[in-house]
């Protein structure tokens, strides 16, 4: 099995590393590098899941706006829902940073959020 300090050079992509290897060592290096990526991926998924998620009135109520305004916004791209089936929900992420953005506890958003789904940035 090959040392982890080695992998982690390998794996940052330090220049001036040079390796003669063997096929045992390539394979346990493309193993660790396999279950590197599945970590990974299985945090994010993990990570998704956990996020909690809020209806529409649960959404303006925390907002402090009404069913229209939230409709108006993820018209303009302020604040996107994500859509389930016939499920219309908000992340609690997206409500927070809603809530930062206007700092003022006014109904209005001083200026748009860009939106993620519309590929702003």
């Amino acid at each position: 099995m090959m040392d982890a300090a080695l992998m982690e050079k390998i794996a940052s992509g330090e220049p001036g590393v040079m390796l003669v290897v063997s096929a045992a060592d390539l394979r346990d290096a493309v193993a660790w590098m396999w279950r590197a990526c599945q970590r990974e991926t299985e945090e994010a998924v993990r990570s998704h899941r956990e996020r909690p998620t809020m209806t529409r009135e649960e959404a303006a109520k925390a907002l402090n706006v009404t069913l229209s305004t939230l409709w108006r916004w993820a018209k303009d791209g302020y604040l996107v829902p994500v859509k389930i089936g016939s499920k219309v929900l908000y992340r609690a992420t997206d409500i927070e940073e809603v809530l930062t953005m206007r700092g003022d506890g006014g109904s209005e958003m001083p200026t748009p959020m860009v939106s993620r789904v519309r590929g702003g940035g």
